[in-house]
């Protein structure tokens, strides 16, 4: 180990200003890392207990007919079934991800200390930089004590100060493209290393069990969208999963989208293709904002509404220590007297606007004095029967697209037998997030800042844990979906979060999500 400057010691050539920095980043990033498996109850005896492919796909078929049972009307006792079978189906997935990543010759910490040393390019880089840095200052040092004695400029301090200077601009460049090029290094080391996972997580899946198949896509489905699909999720997921989806008669449609990538079974749903479309029963439909609100203050937003809102379920869901109801209210433009039009420099002209209380997305409650709003929620021209719509981004349209591999999953949670990835999602969740102490649940908080006009992101909630990312415990209201498996399904196909392996020093690992994942996608 290099002693430090104050014991007289000279700092190595590897240990660079960059270097520690990166490596100080790091260390700091592992240590905010929370355990990520705080409540294993009794997965971890099980662990280790498949060890070879025979064993892991005997025990992966005993629960693949376990979880074909249809579900029992007794919730406690069904709730138990599944607590156990999601022990089982986690301890299953450690032996699949422990299989994979010998085969992938993956090694997390040496892998890091890897990731954490600079090309030698860069060292040297650093080190001349450094040095130019340093002459360039002495020698401006120099030529400014001359002046400042002697009242004029030393021709000979002025060249070497000049030479110092263009030493200083080469070196800087140098120092700068070699910088470029060892983040680049970095990022190829972590790309490598994440491709060898996602190749050997889908290769075990295809061993366990039998998975590719062929969407069956309706009408008006864009081609684009389904190519991206069968490239993705028809050649790695399940055949029993596709094959489920495809016997759904629901005309189900693909689309492509810019914007954010989604699932959608709702039995209502926008209509993008009206004229395609004239044989279709048709009635309007009209998108409103949903905030929670504390329960003892429900009444009180209610009335003050004055019939613009209304409570959307009976249900109560903790959100940032308060058991809340989400109440739903009409889109509102607030009055601007600098842009609207109005009738005296102060009050609005137009019809729709009306002097109220309003609730406000910004502090996620009713607001405390009244002003003027006017309801901007748009009636749109909907389809029926039921449409069901994958949204893919673009800009992933061939490859490993995440988005394809994160939403196709809410497909299956819709069409799978007996709601099984919603019940085993909730078992996990179960696990997770409970004390097992004192068998109280973690609260429910906002997943994103409430920002005004910022729609659906401003009222999605759920359990943080010590999940890779906040959105891994959403909660939904209508309780259809979950984002487990969805988020555990783009990371270990598509390589997201670094296939919840943590090779950045930044990127938290977890392994308990996983194993639950590699597990479902053998069993379910």
């Amino acid at each position: 180990m290099c002693r430090s400057c104050d014991e007289g010691g000279k700092r190595c050539k590897n240990d660079t200003s960059r270097a520690r920095r990166h490596r100080r980043k790091a260390a700091e990033a592992r240590t905010q890392i929370v355990a990520v498996e705080p409540n294993r109850f009794y997965v971890a005896p099980l662990i280790g207990t498949f060890k070879t492919l025979p064993e892991i796909k005997r025990e992966a078929k005993l629960i693949s007919n376990a979880l074909r049972k249809p579900a029992l009307e007794d919730e406690t006792k069904q709730d138990k079934i599944d607590s156990r079978l999601e022990m089982r189906i986690t301890s299953l997935g450690f032996a699949m991800a422990k299989m994979a990543e010998d085969r992938a010759g993956f090694d997390r910490e040496a892998f890091l200390e890897n990731y954490d040393e600079t090309t030698e390019e860069f060292d040297v880089a650093t080190e001349n930089y450094i040095t130019a840095e340093l002459e360039l200052s002495m020698a401006k040092d120099f030529r400014a004590a001359w002046v400042k004695a002697n009242g004029k400029e030393d021709p000979q301090l002025a060249q070497t100060f000049y030479e110092k200077e263009a030493a200083y601009t080469a070196a800087s460049l140098i120092y700068d493209n070699a910088m470029k090029r060892d983040d680049l290094h970095r990022s190829e080391l972590l790309s490598a290393q994440v491709d060898k996972l996602t190749a050997e997580y889908r290769k075990i899946i295809a061993e366990v069990r039998d998975v590719g198949g062929r969407f069956e896509a309706g009408t008006h489905s864009d081609e684009k969208a389904i190519d991206a699909l069968n490239q993705t999720v028809g050649a790695h997921y399940p055949s029993a999963w596709i094959t489920a989806s495809n016997s759904k008669q629901d005309n189900m449609r693909f689309k492509l989208s810019g914007k954010r990538a989604h699932y959608n079974s709702a039995a209502i749903q926008r209509d993008l293709d009206v004229a395609d479309n004239p044989d279709d029963a048709r009635e309007q439909f009209d998108y409103f904002f949903a905030i929670p609100i504390p329960v003892d203050e429900v009444q009180g937003v209610i009335e003050a509404l004055e019939g613009k809102g209304k409570i959307l379920g009976g249900r109560e869901v903790p959100v940032n220590g308060k058991m809340c109801k989400i109440v739903q209210t009409p889109h509102q433009k607030m009055f601007d007297p600098t842009k609207d039009p109005t009738v005296d420099g102060k009050t609005p002209s137009g019809e729709g606007w009306r002097f109220a209380y309003h609730l406000s997305s910004t502090t996620g409650g009713i607001s405390k004095q009244k002003a003027w709003v006017r309801d901007t929620t748009k009636s749109v021209t909907v389809t029926r029967p039921e449409i069901l719509v994958i949204e893919v981004d673009e800009k992933d349209l061939l490859g490993s697209t995440a988005s394809s591999y994160h939403e196709f999953v809410h497909r299956a949670e819709a069409t799978l037998n007996h709601g099984v990835l919603m019940r085993q999602q909730e078992a996990w969740l179960r696990r997770r997030t409970t004390d097992p102490t004192t068998g109280e649940r973690e609260d429910v908080s906002f997943i994103y800042a409430p920002m005004p006009n910022a729609g659906i992101l401003s009222y999605e909630i759920g359990r943080r844990n010590s999940f890779i990312i906040h959105y891994v415990g959403k909660e939904y209201v209508d309780s259809m979906h979950r984002e487990v498996l969805s988020v555990g399904a783009e990371s270990l196909f598509a390589g997201s979060f670094n296939a919840l392996s943590g090779l950045d020093g930044k990127t938290k690992s977890d392994d308990d999500h996983k194993a639950f994942t590699l597990g479902i996608f053998a069993t379910a």
